[in-house]
């Protein structure tokens, strides 16, 4: 190879601007191990809410208030009501991330609940 191309671990040369680009020139894959692309930052990752970099990948999260679907990008809120960890213990308003606590007629919210 010369000095602007970059030598396959199977003795293919490339160009020396295709490693790491995110697409294998390589036949076996080489010009892209060992990169270190900012997924997050560039907007690849695809993330619903948070994303997080990792050593040649990356990973999503969600905020408090949803669950990390099986697909792991998309974020689903989480209905704290149906699943009684909302701590309400009269009536529960599930909203979008969080949940509110009511009163039944003629009883006060107590501020910590």
């Amino acid at each position: 190879c010369t000095s602007n191309q970059f030598k396959c671990s199977n003795g293919q040369c490339i160009p020396a601007s295709s490693q790491c680009d995110g697409y294998p020139q390589c036949f076996d894959g080489s010009d892209e191990i060992s990169c270190n692309f900012k997924e997050c930052v560039n907007g690849t990752s695809r993330c619903m809410q948070l994303c997080n970099n990792t050593f040649g990948s990356y990973i999503c999260s969600c905020k408090t208030g949803y669950t990390l679907d099986a697909d792991n990008r998309t974020c689903n809120d989480i209905n704290e009501c149906v699943l009684g960890t909302s701590g309400c213990t009269q009536l529960c308003t599930n909203t979008i991330g969080s949940y509110i606590c009511s009163c039944k007629t003629g009883y006060t919210l107590d501020a910590t609940n």
